[in-house]
């Protein structure tokens, strides 16, 4: 699906309803100029075990999604 983050960058998104945090590309989180916080990173852990390191997380963000706001 179509969306944009902070009315500026479009994104393309993958709707799970079973997922429990939202991810965005290295580039995409630049292009935002908003801060990490790096305090809240977290290991990501993959089907195949294996392990990421976040960079940490975006606060204040919104992700529009079919004139539907959501804020992160």
């Amino acid at each position: 699906m179509d969306g944009s983050l902070n009315d500026h960058i479009h994104v393309e998104c993958l709707l799970d309803q079973g997922t429990q945090i939202i991810a965005i590309r290295h580039d995409l989180w630049e292009a935002l100029g908003v801060p990490v916080c790096p305090d809240l990173a977290t290991t990501l852990e993959a089907t195949n075990k294996s392990k990421e390191e976040t960079l940490g997380v975006v606060e204040n963000a919104c992700l529009k999604i079919s004139g539907m706001e959501f804020k992160l």
